[in-house]
């Protein structure tokens, strides 16, 4: 007869993920890695590992970023590797997890680049989704929402006290176009000479160089009040900076996932946003005195809505949380559930 403390084994289950533990300590990902128990091993992503080590799952969160080279050589190299790493999940039985960061790639990859990305996910058992109203009802699909960033923000603003002005609004991130910065820097201007009081930052490493002076010209022939900083801001600065705005802004021309609006949430700032499922599943979690959503173009109208808004809500966002069921360890536990259940409680040695 076995042991009650053999009965309550759980075999620890190796989980090859990418990015993982060291790749950036100030990275959300990283309090993912942490949250997760004991019996969840999180095994460092490399080529030699993932095509002849030992793991049980693997997870990849943006699996076009594992293909991306700068040179055409290496772009190459990782399509042979990618395409081996695919037969190795198919051919192997080894299962994989993908956490649907993102409709379609930010950038459009080459067309071989299009093939392996549909070849990987047909090729997963398991996807994750971040809202439930994207979430398929079908057989692989999860809801697993995204942990909230409150951790991060806290422990580099420390005791900092940082003064908001209800009349400043920010975006910030990585610069692309799709974002609808153009549309923005109009409407703000258009509402500026109605209204100085209002304020506008812009910061963030634009995607490219070109893009970033198209920017920087078109915030040159601004009105006043638009500062922009094309540059990529620590995470210290970055907090510092949300904290000091009345609202994050953050117009994008096709909006499903942003982590700059988890960021903003996660350090008591509200955000103005485009409807969309996923941010009225957002809206509906935290409130609407957390998140505004607009329909259409961004106007000087909506802009004026926002400030007064989110001026007059402020008293009920007074030491309260827009993203309470969001804690790493609840999430942590809800993808060591989904690791377990992908591989056999009885099994042979990894590999």
């Amino acid at each position: 007869m076995k042991s009650t403390h053999q009965e309550d084994y759980r075999p620890s289950v190796d989980v090859l993920m990418r990015p993982s533990k060291g790749t950036n300590p100030r990275a959300p990902i990283y309090a993912l890695v942490d949250a997760l128990p004991d019996d969840i091993n999180v095994v460092k992503f490399s080529w030699r590992r993932a095509l002849i080590g030992k793991w049980d799952v693997i997870h990849l969160h943006w699996p076009e970023s594992a293909i991306r080279a700068s040179t055409r050589t290496r772009r190459w190299l990782k399509y042979v590797l990618f395409a081996l790493l695919l037969l190795r999940i198919q051919f192997g039985r080894k299962p994989a997890v993908w956490t649907v960061h993102n409709e379609s790639p930010h950038e459009r990859g080459k067309h071989l680049e299009s093939l392996l990305l549909r070849w990987w996910e047909r090729a997963t058992a398991r996807r994750v989704y971040l809202y439930p109203s994207v979430t398929p009802d079908e057989r692989g699909a999860a809801f697993i929402p995204f942990g909230d960033y409150s951790q991060v923000a806290d422990r580099l603003m420390g005791d900092v006290q940082v003064e908001r002005d209800p009349h400043r609004m920010l975006l910030f991130g990585l610069l692309r176009p799709y974002k609808g910065i153009e549309q923005l820097l109009d409407a703000f201007d258009a509402l500026r000479h109605v209204d100085e009081r209002v304020r506008l930052a812009v910061m963030g490493r634009p995607v490219d160089p070109e893009y970033g002076r198209a920017v920087d010209e078109r915030v040159g022939a601004s009105a006043t009040g638009v500062e922009f900083r094309g540059e990529l801001l620590e995470y210290e600065e970055l907090v510092a900076q949300i904290r000091e705005s009345g609202f994050v802004v953050l117009p994008y021309r096709r909006m499903y996932n942003s982590g700059a609006a988890l960021l903003s949430l996660s350090c008591g700032t509200p955000i103005l946003v485009p409807t969309s499922a996923t941010m009225n599943d957002l809206m509906a979690e935290s409130g609407p005195q957390w998140v505004q959503t607009y329909d259409g173009d961004l106007t000087p109208a909506i802009l004026s809505a926002a400030v007064e808004q989110f001026a007059s809500s402020a008293p009920l966002r007074e030491g309260a949380r827009a993203l309470r069921g969001r804690s790493w360890s609840a999430v942590g536990e809800q993808y060591a559930s989904l690791y377990r259940s992908l591989v056999p409680k009885s099994r042979p040695a990894t590999g």
